[in-house]
């Protein structure tokens, strides 16, 4: 299990597709304790599933694909941005090839935590994606996984479209070698060997007949080529001193801007690296913050000036990463931010704070200083 997340061992279930998905509510946001949420479902399942005793409500925890589909696409609808504590993809195949009613989420791929934003758009390349990231499947070349996702019995891609009632043309776009963010290195393909060509050589041999005495050139001749040598020698010289000069110079610029770069590159990939955690970890931390409970709130905060902030009650309805800097070791989160407070107002404000690493607690990150918290004015419209 990852951060507390599945289940071992398998469960009894309705579903008789091989593949479908297991779902896992945040403990705060889940139909038993958001009215929202319930209301939400019980429309969806008279809208799509009047006829079927297959509802979303009955499946859950599992669902089809489709039902998956219909529901996170109404969550994407309703609230623009929605989290589960994580979502696995679940197995009821034997080796045998026959299907059990007993689900399995066993070595299965994970998103952990899943993140619904206002463009989402399909739940099968946040898996496939979320797998290319997790150590459990570091060893697997990027072949492997693509076959173990398209082309083996019962894979990914196939049962997602057959449950959807798509056609190939219509399958989700495997992603690319190299293109996924976060992706952990692996094992590469083998190389062909290429024998380098061989250069011909040339091992001219000059001859000469003829020959020339010294005693047969002139005295001023002489005279001439001395000087001649001596003004292309001092030239020369002068050059070589002029171009040494200007080489070092530039060469200094150079090593210069290559640091400079070289330190930009390093700060950039530095937030590539950990932007994901941390905004996973900023969002529930303003999730707990609207909650409205201050002990609730203590596990995200260190012991400095953070200790002193307090909650707000509110409903989020928009949750927006603005800016994410690093000062030194310290990283900063700003938020656009839109809620209705305990007056039912509809707010939108960015909220600002500071956060650092820290493996050992809950989130493996800590809020360092205060939300800052200020009116949200769209840049775009005031100019």
């Amino acid at each position: 299990m990852v951060n507390n997340f599945g289940f071992t061992g398998t469960k009894g279930v309705k579903i008789e597709d091989p593949l479908f998905i297991y779902v896992e509510w945040d403990d705060n946001y889940k139909p038993s304790n958001t009215p929202q949420l319930r209301d939400l479902i019980e429309n969806l399942d008279l809208e799509h599933f009047s006829n079927s005793e297959y509802t979303i409500s009955n499946s859950l925890p599992f669902l089809t694909f489709k039902q998956a589909e219909i529901l996170f696409r109404g969550l994407r609808d309703k609230f623009e941005y929605f989290w589960f504590k994580g979502i696995a993809l679940a197995t009821q195949v034997n080796d045998n090839g026959k299907l059990t009613g007993k689900a399995s989420i066993e070595n299965s791929p994970q998103v952990v935590p899943f993140e619904i934003y206002a463009k989402y758009d399909n739940l099968v390349i946040p898996i496939i994606e979320a797998t290319f990231r997790d150590e459990r499947f570091q060893n697997y070349s990027y072949d492997e996984l693509a076959r173990y996702f398209c082309d083996v019995n019962y894979n990914l891609m196939d049962c997602y479209g057959k449950s959807l009632g798509l056609s190939r043309s219509e399958f989700p776009y495997f992603p690319l070698a190299g293109t996924i963010e976060g992706e952990l290195p692996r094992k590469s393909a083998v190389k062909e060997q290429v024998t380098p060509k061989r250069t011909a050589q040339i091992n001219p041999k000059a001859k000469s007949n003829g020959k020339v005495r010294v005693e047969d050139l002139e005295h001023n001749n002489k005279d001439v080529i001395f000087k001649v040598t001596a003004i292309i020698a001092l030239l020369l010289s002068v050059f070589l001193v002029v171009f040494t000069v200007m080489l070092t110079n530039k060469t200094i610029s150079q090593e210069k801007k290559l640091e400079y770069l070289y330190s930009k590159t390093t700060e950039i990939q530095d937030l590539q690296t950990h932007e994901h955690s941390a905004d996973t970890f900023g969002k529930f931390f303003l999730a707990y913050y609207f909650a409205g409970n201050r002990d609730e709130l203590d596990q995200f905060l260190s012991d400095g000036d953070a200790k002193y902030t307090q909650p707000e009650t509110g409903t989020v309805s928009s949750l927006t990463l603005n800016d994410f800097t690093k000062d030194d070791d310290e990283y900063t989160l700003s938020y656009v931010v839109t809620y209705r407070d305990e007056n039912d107002t509809l707010n939108t404000k960015t909220f600002t704070f500071n956060c650092i690493p820290k493996e050992k607690s809950q989130w493996h990150w800590l809020v360092t200083s205060e939300p800052i918290i200020e009116d949200y004015i769209d840049s775009d419209e005031n100019n």
